[in-house]
């Protein structure tokens, strides 16, 4: 039986798959159960949605309904009293169940009118009322209740309504006439042709200017997707003209004038790129320009007098009970003095020493931060001193800094670093601050748009020291020797797989004996971290994760709602300074629970410590017997899979960066001239076009 009600919601539990739990109340005040699949976006308590759905009955949680059908309104009648009393947005005001029932009491169902109008005057005629909390009340009501407006227009086209709030934080109370004169504007926030679609309905022409816009609008972002910040005139041209279905350049030409003309494209030098895009490149460059020529700073600001450098190397060496070659001493001399300077290196040379002893022998502020937080740890355990990701040093640390300060920010695995945090960072620096990047240029370039660290590398303006000494106990694995050829572009030997040891080795089989190969790799390493190419496909993470989960899970506590079983490895993909989790942390399950509600816990242990993921964390606990190399760059491990097949992200850089995340063994399994081919081309990151450079 279908059923229809408003209902002010309650209480909310995200599940996995798009899939949500909630509860609700009805206008005569009853409790209502719902479970909503692939909810476009989730309820928030207070708010009020018109629900349409199918009545059952749950075994284990009673009578529950299926949403069919769910749309966000603006409340009305007895609903509103809890809407105002328990909606987020009214926290900080203290309304709660008397004051809202004070205001229904007065108004009656006009007081959605008296809200929206802003009528302060009326307002103060209720005597529970504070004054000073009248103006919020009515900002926080016209927020909201243009949200719910904003969502049923986009519910009305088809469009995802999580966007609501996206568009709503860019636009403001201008969302809906901006949406109106022009839906392109949410080229940004979902597919062109989603765009083009609603564009059409409503009755834009085909050749209309702000669709010419938008074509060279989203053939530039095509390019960013590939990490191209700028693009040639003549190559934009015969793409304009190919996703059109057009011979000649007049009509892109007239498109890219409409580009312009809307002032959402740059043109300069034969190339164009993004208004935001090019902005942002330009801001890093007049910004690392800046760095450079401020000049050298003086030890003497670090260790009370110039000449007090060897002597704090020398006690660092005491203490460590080893020596710093000449390339480790001239690169922290030079991390010391430079505004800007790069460390850079392939596998083994000693990298991380040297961040060890700066950390260990600066008297100022030193921060060491990477991309990931499994990075971070690895620092953190490797030099004894606290490092971030970056992302928590812009939003905790940088703004905590002395303006006086002037701190060694110290940037580990910095060729991942993009465009766009490269700014944060840059803007977030104090103005003193000396700033140190650490990485390998032969190693896989960001995912996001951009080229910043092997630019960088490249300026004869740039200070660099790179290291090239193998520390004598890592090379006993072979690793090292291996991975400086293939960093050099040359295919090395590799003999075949003989079991567990130490080395390199190569399985050459073809693509449908892979998987075997590795259930039988596997089979005599049963530790070893299996790292694939891409996320789906045959030889995606994703497959071979499910077909170690059948293998696995045969006997043992499953969980079929999440795919997982108690004793399966696991990675956590956001990072949760709560539950002292980081993007990255490797883990294993021990179990599961459920509450009342239904709501499911995993129960995990990461590094030996228990931990329990619930509600919205679910979704970022993923099965870990395969992870992505992108996943694992910034990380170790005893013994490494590598499964290689032909694919356009498989190149140079990905080969050299699976291949250096061994610390023992590795060993490769699947298409020997994929592999040979890979590391003879020139690395993607080469072919990248950006405007930056300094």
């Amino acid at each position: 039986m279908t059923q229809t009600a408003a209902v002010s919601v309650t209480k909310v539990w995200p599940g996995p798959g798009g899939t949500c739990y909630w509860t609700g109340r009805d206008s005569e005040g009853k409790l209502l159960r719902f479970v909503h699949r692939n909810a476009g976006r989730l309820p928030i308590p207070g708010e009020v949605w018109t629900v349409a759905g199918k009545r059952e009955y749950h075994p284990e949680y009673g009578p529950q309904i299926q949403v069919t059908e769910a749309a966000l309104r603006e409340p009305t009648g007895r609903l509103l009293v809890d809407f105002l009393a328990r909606h987020e947005a009214f926290d900080g005001l203290r309304i709660g169940v008397t004051k809202a029932s004070a205001l229904y009491a007065r108004f009656g169902d006009q007081l959605y009118d008296v809200l929206e109008d802003g009528n302060e005057e009326l307002l103060a005629e209720v005597d529970k009322l504070p004054r000073e909390i009248i103006r919020p009340l009515i900002e926080a009501w016209q927020t909201v209740t243009h949200e719910a407006n904003v969502v049923r227009w986009l519910s009305g086209w088809g469009c995802p309504v999580g966007l609501a709030r996206k568009l709503i934080d860019y636009y403001g109370r201008e969302a809906l006439d901006k949406l109106h004169e022009n839906p392109y504007r949410m080229l940004a926030f979902i597919s062109f042709k989603k765009c083009d679609e609603l564009a059409g309905r409503i009755g834009m022409a085909p050749h209309d200017p702000r669709r010419l816009a938008a074509v060279v609008q989203h053939l530039l972002y095509q390019q960013l997707e590939h990490g191209h910040t700028v693009t040639g005139i003549d190559f934009l041209k015969a793409k304009i003209g190919a996703f059109l279905g057009l011979a000649g350049d007049r009509t892109a030409e007239e498109a890219i004038t409409a580009a312009q003309a809307a002032r959402v494209v740059i043109v300069s030098e034969g190339a164009i790129s993004t208004t935001g895009i090019r902005l942002l490149e330009i801001d890093a460059m007049d910004r690392i320009n800046a760095l450079l020529a401020s000049g050298q700073t003086q030890q003497s600001e670090m260790f009370g007098n110039d000449a007090a450098l060897p002597s704090v190397i020398a006690a660092f060496e005491s203490e460590a009970g080893y020596p710093l070659n000449a390339e480790q001493r001239t690169a922290i001399a030079m991390a010391l003095k430079e505004r800007l300077s790069i460390i850079c290196g392939g596998a083994g040379v000693g990298k991380t020493t040297v961040l060890k002893a700066l950390a260990k022998s600066l008297s100022t502020e030193i921060y060491l931060m990477a991309l990931t937080g499994q990075a971070a740890r690895r620092i953190t355990q490797a030099t004894g001193h606290a490092a971030t990701t970056i992302e928590y040093f812009l939003r905790h640390i940088a703004g905590t800094i002395s303006k006086g300060c002037s701190p060694l920010l110290v940037i580990d695995e910095a060729s991942m670093l993009d465009l766009q945090l490269t700014v944060r960072i840059l803007r977030a620096a104090p103005k003193a601050a000396r700033l140190l990047l650490v990485g390998d240029p032969a190693q896989l370039p960001p995912v996001s748009f951009g080229l910043i660290f092997h630019k960088l590398a490249e300026s004869p303006r740039v200070q660099k020291t790179e290291l090239t000494v193998i520390n004598r106990q890592t090379e006993e694995s072979g690793i090292p020797e291996i991975s400086r050829l293939v960093r050099a572009g040359q295919v090395p030997f590799l003999h075949g797989y003989t079991g567990p040891g130490k080395g390199v080795s190569f399985i050459p089989v073809p693509r449908d004996e892979v998987i075997q190969r590795l259930i039988d790799v596997k089979a005599d390493m049963p530790h070893a971290q299996v790292l694939c190419v891409k996320n789906a496909g045959g030889l995606g993470i994703q497959d071979i994760n499910e077909v170690f989960h059948r293998i696995t899970a045969i006997g043992r506590r499953t969980d079929e709602s999440v795919g997982m079983s108690v004793g399966e490895p696991v990675i956590f993909k956001k990072n949760l300074p709560d539950l002292d989790l980081v993007n990255g942390s490797l883990g294993e399950v021990t179990g599961f629970n459920r509450e009342e509600t239904g709501e499911l816990n995993i129960l995990c242990s990461f590094a030996g410590e228990p931990k329990l993921i619930s509600g919205p964390h679910i979704e970022y606990l993923k099965l870990a017997y395969a992870i992505t190399v992108h996943s694992a760059q910034g990380s170790q491990f005893d013994r490494v899979v590598i499964l290689v097949e032909p694919s356009q992200v498989l190149d140079r850089t990905l080969i050299y960066t699976a291949l250096t995340r061994g610390v023992n063994q590795v060993v490769f399994i699947g298409d020997q001239t994929a592999f040979a081919h890979a590391i003879r081309s020139e690395p993607k990151a080469s072919q990248r076009s950006v405007l930056f450079r300094v």
